[in-house]
């Protein structure tokens, strides 16, 4: 039986000819791909298997664990950041010891959640949203990653029409803000899409988000050559 080739096995394959070359390439189309399709599998595809069926027994606490997960993912990719529990001041700017402005960071910045987390009036200036990125960090995020509950007035429910339109996956209710964990999930395959086709835009103003994407993929496979991305 062919033995199927390993992830890691095939960025190493890939890795050199990419090293300090940015523009993109039918090897820079192979690393999304890798990439692609680790997220596919590992959590997107495992994701949607736990809500179709949807039985609603209480699978919403599992399914909003995993997407706070990609959350914090997306956006160390996004950055390239490297989690360093040992950091120190003489440590790389790329590293960080504390997930919160990063998770933060990127809930009030992302498209996906504009209107939710973050948004702007006319003028463009910000304005008051109905939801706390703070909050949604430290209720959702570190409560269920900690003590496998949400806290506060947050909850967890299924709808019984879920429609992928309707980007306000967080919605007020009576007994508090009420996340729904469909809707939140057609949200970060919305975003997974988007920065897929940013990865393989040949625009060379992609090219600094291939670099730090480079970066999280060596650290994915906990690889760490002279390369160039891996300087500050």
């Amino acid at each position: 039986m062919k033995r199927q080739i390993k992830e890691i096995d095939q960025w190493v394959a890939i890795r050199s000819s990419l090293n300090n070359s940015y523009d993109y390439s039918g090897q820079w189309n192979t690393a999304v791909m890798i990439f692609q399709n680790r997220i596919l599998t590992k959590y997107l595809n495992a994701i949607n298997n736990l809500i179709h069926p949807n039985t609603k027994e209480g699978e919403g606490f599992a399914i909003v664990t995993l997407q706070c997960a990609l959350i914090e993912m997306f956006a160390a990719f996004k950055k390239g950041a490297v989690y360093n529990y040992g950091l120190t001041p003489n440590s790389p700017v790329y590293e960080y010891n504390n997930s919160s402005s990063l998770f933060t960071g990127f809930l009030t910045t992302a498209a996906i959640f504009e209107g939710i987390f973050h948004a702007k009036d006319k003028a463009g200036n910000p304005r008051n949203t109905p939801f706390s990125a703070a909050s949604f960090y430290t209720q959702v995020r570190c409560g269920l990653m900690h003590e496998a509950k949400t806290k506060g007035n947050w909850h967890i429910n299924a709808t019984s029409n879920d429609n992928p339109s309707d980007r306000k996956f967080i919605k007020q209710k009576q007994k508090g803000n009420v996340i729904y964990r469909t809707l939140l999930q057609y949200a970060l395959e919305a975003y997974f899409s988007t920065y897929l086709g940013e990865l393989r835009n040949p625009d060379p103003a992609y090219n600094p988000l291939r670099r730090v994407f480079a970066r999280k993929m060596d650290n994915l496979y906990d690889l760490k050559d002279n390369f160039e991305w891996w300087t500050p």
